[in-house]
């Protein structure tokens, strides 16, 4: 995997931190990618559908005989722009000398096994398919290299919080072999410190757009605390409007109701906390787990955190109404499941005003 562009090299840095040469580098390195891949494309094809008779061999034999130095010319002509930058530019090309020569022997590979001889074309067809293959590794070389600055420039444009999925973005892209596909993904989940704004989850092929900087980060924090302390001083004036309505079900200076309420979250807290050590435990190749950065993980998923303590909150109203006399131990057992408990006493609650507006109506009458 290359240096991280804009890290250490000369010359003027553009706004992301990149010179001149990373920018032509990458050039360089694209334009070998897409040749390779629509090369790799067109043996797939054949491959895929092989002509059933021998003149179609042929056929697709010579087809290929004119397409491989179509493509040569732009990989030679690209491997010859990086060997002028990195002339020219020491620091490029310390961090760029093995891609060089990773993408000088595999190109060099592939000459050894040219040119294909139409009058042999079950031989020529058999070396098509090994082609297609050793693209592979050419492909491989130029994503390692060229995935994360494009996902930088993609972050830029998406909400925080918002996911870039790797495989929908990039899967057309990324090279034939289940292995090396695998192994692109686990090098970005490892480059933490590269990828500028994002979170990679490699288990779901994901990064996540996050905030620059820590202190935005961090106010997530406070945002969910003053949701959580809000839906409290709720809870708390439930307490009082029993000196206001007479039928209400909860009697006034009932304290034990706010007791609920922390163990409710609590029980809830819980929940999420054994499920991150489970999936702490399972894991066996990097992942975004509650467990590794909680905070980060807040971050990540605030939205869908807010979501869950609104829903907690009214799980806690349903269950106040309709559960008189609960106590902690209730609270927090209702807490660990408050998805299941909420949508029970909702399911309830409707059946209830239905109900009461079945007697209503014929009294309105």
């Amino acid at each position: 995997m290359a240096t991280p562009a804009g890290i250490g090299q000369p010359g003027p840095q553009n706004e992301d931190g990149r010179t001149d040469n990373d920018r032509r580098l990458f050039a360089n390195l694209r334009e070998i990618n897409a040749a390779a891949h629509k090369w790799q494309a067109e043996l797939t094809a054949i491959l895929d559908a092989p002509p059933g008779t021998v003149t179609g061999q042929q056929t697709a034999i010579n087809e290929q005989l004119k397409r491989k130095p179509q493509v040569d010319a732009y990989v030679r002509a690209s491997l010859a722009s990086i060997r002028d930058v990195f002339e020219h530019d020491l620091k490029e090309h310390e961090w760029g000398a093995a891609v060089l020569v990773e993408l000088d022997l595999a190109w060099q590979d592939i000459d050894n096994h040219w040119p294909l001889d139409p009058n042999k074309p079950e031989q020529g067809m058999a070396l098509i398919g090994l082609i297609r293959d050793k693209l592979d590794a050419i492909i491989c070389t130029c994503l390692a290299n060229t995935l994360t600055p494009d996902i930088n420039d993609r972050l830029r444009n998406l909400d925080v919080g918002q996911p870039l999925d790797l495989q929908f973005v990039y899967g057309e892209e990324f090279p034939r072999d289940p292995k090396l596909r695998k192994r692109l993904i686990l090098e970005v989940a490892q480059e933490r410190g590269v990828i500028a704004s994002g979170y990679c989850d490699a288990d779901a092929c994901l990064i996540y757009r996050i905030a620059s900087n820590s202190k935005e980060r961090h106010r997530c924090v406070w945002h969910l605390s003053g949701l959580v302390l809000l839906g409290l001083a709720l809870a708390g004036g439930a307490c009082f409007l029993g000196l206001l309505l007479p039928n209400w079900p909860i009697r006034p200076y009932q304290f034990g109701t706010l007791i609920n309420y922390v163990f409710l979250f609590l029980g809830a807290g819980l929940h999420l906390l054994i499920d991150a050590l489970k999936q702490n435990r399972a894991q066996t190749k990097p992942s975004f787990a509650a467990m590794d950065d909680w905070l980060l993980w807040l971050h990540v998923h605030e939205k869908a955190v807010i979501y869950g303590i609104l829903w907690a909150d009214l799980g806690y109203l349903l269950l106040t109404f309709m559960v008189p006399g609960m106590d902690w131990k209730g609270a927090a057992a209702a807490g660990y499941s408050i998805d299941s408990v909420t949508d029970l006493f909702l399911t309830r609650f409707e059946a209830a005003i239905g109900n009461a507006a079945a007697q209503i109506k014929p009294t309105a009458a």
